[in-house]
């Protein structure tokens, strides 16, 4: 560009020069025809000298724009070959990319195809493996006394055919615990391929408690166990319970109160009675009124203790009360711990004991 530009300011150049010996057209004559015909000739040079100096510069000024043309079309060709080979070269480009994508999505389409298939038949084999491989033909019980093997098996819902894996062991437990009272808990272990082996944890009963006309058997969680007919058909060693309000009393499940209260306060006075050094001697408790709580001690002492508050201290203050000589006689006493510090004894051998 810088040559072109050069060019063209020496052809301007030149073209000033040779416009000083050019015809004008106002001097000239109209009619002479000559290009020549309106010039005036400088001083100091002769007609002849100017018209040869006119005629070599018009030649030059001639032979500079042709040199110019060439040179602008030889440029404009060049320009445009070059924008050709542009477009061209953005077109292999295009080109390419296309293809590489169309390659790129074919390759992803063939993996997808491929994990597809290969997923199908994974699951395909493991559906195999699952109804024909691990099928249950053996189920054994351990552990168990109060109930037999068949009666555990038949609670549990297991039966020989299904798969060793088609069963969860909560959904078993709540099964068999409800179907078989007693059993409080269980453990299975599934023997690859086809072996089943249940373990169970059996309840004894703590508790005896009369629940609208029955008499329930709790275990120490409350949970009921089973009923008796009378309270001295019950087993023997069972601590008599008169509770608040039941809403729910079902075999297998933990009986339940009209009043959550109710239920901390009953766990309360059971753990405290369980953890005292009376353990063994209390018989009886009256939980009736939370707020007024009694005991029967030895079927012969009734224990005044109140509230719950300071539970632990009253049940000790009995026990040190009880090694005294006076209750080593056959006298029925009321013992009451309602008051912090005193203890007040009433001998009544018309007690009468829940």
């Amino acid at each position: 560009m810088n040559s072109l530009e050069n060019r063209e300011r020496e052809i301007s150049r030149r073209g000033g020069a040779a416009a000083r010996f050019a015809p004008s057209a106002r001097t000239g004559s109209a009619g002479s025809g000559s290009i020549y015909s309106g010039y005036q000739p400088q001083s100091g040079r002769s007609g002849a000298a100017a018209h040869r100096i006119a005629d070599t510069r018009l030649g030059t000024e001639s032979f500079s724009r042709a040199s110019y043309d060439r040179d602008r079309s030889r440029f404009s060709q060049t320009r445009e070959a070059r924008r050709i080979d542009a477009r061209g070269k953005r077109a292999f480009r295009d080109v390419r990319r296309e293809a590489s994508r169309r390659r790129k999505f074919a390759l992803r389409r063939r993996v997808m195809i491929l994990g597809f298939t290969i997923a199908l038949l994974f699951i395909t084999l493991l559906s195999v493996v699952y109804k024909t491989v691990f099928r249950v033909t053996d189920i054994s019980v351990s552990n168990t006394v109060k109930y037999s093997a068949d009666e555990v098996i038949a609670a549990s819902g297991i039966e020989e055919g299904v798969n060793l894996y088609s069963f969860r062991r909560s959904s078993v437990a709540d099964s068999v615990t409800f179907n078989c009272p007693y059993i409080s808990d269980i453990d299975i272990e599934r023997n690859i391929p086809h072996s089943v082996v249940i373990s169970t944890t059996e309840d004894e009963p703590a508790y005896s408690v009369s629940v609208f006309g029955e008499y329930k058997l709790l275990s120490e969680g409350l949970r009921v166990l089973g009923t008796a007919d009378t309270s001295e058909s019950a087993p023997a060693g069972l601590v008599r319970l008169l509770l608040p309000e039941i809403s729910y009393s079902v075999a297998g499940r933990v009986i339940s109160f009209s009043d959550s209260r109710y239920d901390r306060s009953v766990r309360e006075v059971l753990s405290a009675v369980a953890d005292s050094e009376l353990s063994e001697r209390i018989t009886a408790v009256d939980m009736r009124d939370i707020y007024n709580i009694s005991m029967t001690c030895d079927d012969k002492y009734k224990l005044i203790i109140g509230d719950t508050s300071r539970l632990e201290m009253k049940l000790l203050t009995a026990a040190r009360v009880l090694e005294d000589d006076m209750f080593k006689t056959d006298n029925k006493m009321r013992i009451d711990l309602t008051a912090d510090g005193k203890t007040g004894i009433i001998i009544d051998n018309k007690l009468e004991l829940d």
